[in-house]
């Protein structure tokens, strides 16, 4: 995916999330999620930072895969906790929060690096072992 954002587009930058939530942006609360962040050099390469980021970096509780399931919302349901959390911080679902949470501060900090230089302190850097 890097390459073809570095090689195959003109892309500035990017931001490529492995290992979140099946379908979705959103970070899961049982594993670190895998970011890759891309910034395009004066030379036309992208500069790579590859890095982890989970429950622990995001200070949010840490859920086995099963306790983060949700029932089926209808997306009435669903944009009315995220209209309560914009507006408020809280949706009212602690699990909901979380992954919110989670999932912005996990992309506050590539974006962090991708306009200010700035590397992520105190997380894993590198892809998972599993690959």
């Amino acid at each position: 995916m890097f390459d073809l954002a570095d090689s195959g587009s003109e892309f500035e930058a990017c931001v490529i999330l492995r290992r979140g939530c099946e379908g979705s942006l959103g970070l899961s609360l049982a594993r670190p999620g895998e970011l890759t962040c891309g910034v395009r050099r004066a030379d036309g390469k992208m500069e790579r930072l590859d890095f982890r980021f989970g429950p622990k970096d995001a200070g949010v509780t840490q859920r086995s895969e099963t306790d983060q399931q949700c029932p089926p919302l209808s997306p009435e349901a669903t944009a009315a906790k995220i209209e309560a959390y914009a507006n408020t911080g809280s949706s009212g679902d602690g699990i909901f929060d979380d992954r919110v949470d989670l999932t912005l501060k996990a992309f506050d900090a590539a974006f962090d690096w991708i306009y200010n230089s700035k590397v992520p302190k105190n997380l894993s850097s590198g892809p998972s072992e599993e690959e």
